[in-house]
């Protein structure tokens, strides 16, 4: 039994309130203690000894470091000393075992799923190693290989009880959590052990399910020994049940994950906070964002966060300090694209990442029920609450503007803690149920229970976006303020290489009498091939055209072999990425977008800015960037655009254009609505006065 359970022991826990730089010292403590405990344990080794016994130190020295590695920055931090420390015996694989772990936690990704993959196959019977390695397969969206993995091992349901077992904490380990509930079930229903019963608790209390989970230690309560482990377990689970019976009706929380519950309620629990009149100092902004990749959003923050930089040296502009705070901006995961550009206009630029971990216990003195709330958050909020709110709190800021819906998962609550007056949700594009692969539980119960705070404003980038949150919410349409994307007048000027490769491409279709464009990323979202065909059908209608799009991305391989399938090679021009995209759309007569979703698609605007009419589909708010029938044309459908009729509106904005010179000139002009400095003025207003209910619905 003690074999089996050694085998399946858990991850270290990560306690986000230790300090990192304790990390090193602890380890040093730690390590001096180990090494001289073992070194009294063997008086006088034989050879084979002395290298079991070195093994052993090792093991521990480096178990120690990584025991002291409790956050991304100290395990950064530790893991030289721990490669060093490891540098006698390489190959042992505990050791191996152990580093791998402590470089996951330093947020390393390149060669560790091979790592460990690698380690599994060398000891194959290890069901420690076994079980990270299925780990992360979870995490490389491998979940079907680690399912198969468990089934090779571990066939279904098990030959014994320890199987049985041992096949459900696996199953749970990669979160199977259907399938692995159904092998708990089995193995108690079968077995009616009491270890399966309290393996399974704990389980369902790391899912946030107490409710299950106290129904299920029912039948051990009073036999549990008094100070064990177990008793501790039940304690803490009746402590949760009894809590959250306070706030929630009994019968609606089986099969309930109280970590939504106490995000909800550690909300609501601001219901009636007071928001003090601004005064007339100047504004103090922080925004918020994920990372500061080549995305609408991100390259939106970064624009409005310039400019007001740039504004903030006037006093007459009443806009103190700005800030941009994101979760990371790691070049290595392609998330510092718009770094450059604000460090360049001086804004300072905070890593969440980087900040101090804090306990909400050392934080605050709440109401112990708030407390309780606060300790079993969900991760991203938890994240927010330790990291963001005594940086918040430090700061002061009079907004914190959190864009998109995941800065407002682990920010809204941290600004409320932080007594922040005026809190932002800035949306974009459609919301998540409608994208599946975005959706989390947690943004439902998070956004219902904002929308009853004061102070807390809702914003989107157009009004489809708004229409489509308030619908999913339930939510009154104008309780969403629409604030267009501020776009930037593009140069016309072109690099000596997007001039040469367009002359190129010019020469050798010197006979082309048209041009249609896009400009997009060679992603799903944007589908590109569905581009292609459309592009393949109009050139069979209208033979003297020619097309260029440009851009990049996972599919550009694709959909140059389609392209060449169906017959466009040598009338396609696949530009690659260009930041000289003004002097591409001038040589566009029509811009074509053929998205399934979008936000506010700022390539729309782009493109009118050089008089170029667009055709798209409806997806997000594109119809919102143009007007129908005068500067271009909407289409019947984003889920499956016709692109019959596609052809026929390209085609009839090229005939138009060529006889109408105000096709342009109403380009023109739409495009002057979502001029930066007009934008930029509503903004600050926003941040300064809020949304009454006659701005939202303007």
């Amino acid at each position: 039994m003690r074999s089996r359970q050694n085998a399946l022991q858990q991850l270290p826990l990560q306690d986000d309130s230790a300090l990192a730089d304790e990390g090193a010292p602890k380890a040093k403590r730690a390590r001096k203690r180990v090494g001289k405990k073992v070194e009294q344990a063997q008086p006088a080794p034989r050879d084979a000894d002395v290298i079991d016994l070195a093994v052993k130190r090792q093991r521990a020295l480096v178990k120690q470091l990584l025991d002291a590695a409790r956050n991304t920055a100290a395990a950064r931090a530790l893991l030289p000393e721990a490669l060093g420390e490891a540098e006698e015996f390489p190959d042992d694989p505990t050791t191996r075992c152990y580093i791998l772990q402590m470089r996951e936690r330093a947020g390393e990704s390149e060669g560790i799923s091979a790592a460990w993959e690698t380690l599994f196959r060398e000891q194959p019977d290890d069901r420690i190693i076994l079980q990270f390695h299925m780990r992360r397969l979870v995490r490389d969206k491998q979940q079907d290989k680690a399912l198969a993995l468990l089934e090779e091992r571990i066939p279904t349901p098990g030959r014994n009880y320890t199987e049985c077992l041992t096949r459900a904490e696996l199953l749970d380990t990669i979160q199977a959590f259907d399938v692995s509930d159904a092998a708990f079930a089995y193995a108690v229903e079968r077995y009616d052990k009491r270890e399966a019963r309290i393996s399974w608790a704990k389980r369902l209390i790391k899912r946030g399910r107490f409710e299950d989970a106290g129904l299920l230690l029912e039948p051990l309560v009073g036999s549990l020994s008094a100070g064990s482990k177990a008793e501790e377990l039940a304690e803490k689970i009746a402590v949760m049940r009894g809590l959250f019976r306070n706030y929630e009706k009994q019968e609606d929380l089986a099969g309930v994950d109280f970590r939504l519950l106490a995000m909800k309620h550690a909300v609501l629990a601001h219901r009636e906070r007071v928001v003090p009149e601004r005064t007339d100092g100047p504004l103090r902004i922080v925004m918020v964002t994920g990372s500061l990749g080549a995305g609408g959003a991100e390259r939106q923050l970064s624009t409005l966060a310039r400019m007001m930089r740039k504004r903030a040296d006037d006093p007459a502009h009443g806009i103190g300090r700005v800030e941009v705070l994101v979760k990371e901006h790691h070049p290595g995961r392609r998330g510092d694209f718009f770094l450059p550009d604000l460090l360049a206009a001086q804004v300072p630029v905070k890593q969440a990442n980087d900040l101090q971990p804090i306990a909400p216990r050392k934080q605050f003195t709440l109401d112990e029920d708030l407390m309780r709330m606060l300790d079993n958050l969900p991760s991203q909020v938890h994240y927010g609450v330790v990291r963001m709110t005594p940086l918040f709190r430090e700061m002061r800021p009079d907004v914190v503007s959190l864009w998109q819906d995941g800065a407002c998962l682990y920010g809204a609550l941290a600004a409320l803690l932080a007594g922040v007056p005026r809190i932002q949700l800035v949306f974009r594009g459609l919301p998540p149920n409608i994208r599946s692969k975005r959706l989390k539980p947690e943004y439902e119960v998070l956004f219902k229970a904002l929308a009853h705070i004061p102070g807390v404003e809702f914003m989107s980038n157009s009004h489809a976006a708004a229409k489509a949150y308030a619908e999913w919410l339930g939510l009154p349409e104008d309780r969403i303020t629409v604030l267009w994307n501020a776009v930037p007048a593009l140069a016309r000027d072109g690099a000596p290489e997007d001039r040469e490769t367009w002359e190129r491409f010019a020469a050798e279709t010197c006979d082309a009498e048209e041009t249609i464009g896009g400009v997009f990323r060679f992603e799903p979202d944007k589908r590109p091939l569905v581009w292609i065909r459309m592009a393949a059908q109009y050139l069979r209608q209208r033979p003297k055209a020619r097309f260029v799009i440009v851009g990049a991305g996972q599919l550009m391989n694709e959909a140059k072999a389609l392209a060449e399938a169906q017959g466009l090679g040598g009338r396609l021009l696949f530009a690659g990425t260009s930041n000289a995209v003004g002097y591409w759309y001038e040589k566009m007569d029509v811009k074509v977008l053929l998205s399934r979703f979008e936000g506010l698609p700022n390539v729309l605007i782009e493109a009118q800015q050089f008089g170029t009419p667009v055709v798209s589909t409806p997806a997000g708010g594109a119809a919102e960037c143009f007007v129908e029938g005068e500067s271009g044309h909407i289409l019947d459908c984003a889920a499956n655009p016709s692109l019959d009729l596609a052809c026929e509106k390209i085609g009839a904005l090229v005939d138009r254009r060529r006889l109408d010179n105000g096709l342009s000139h109403a380009a023109r002009v739409m495009a002057q609505q979502f001029d930066v400095d007009t934008i930029l003025d509503r903004f600050v207003a926003l941040c300064r006065d809020g949304a009454t209910v006659t701005e939202r619905a303007a």
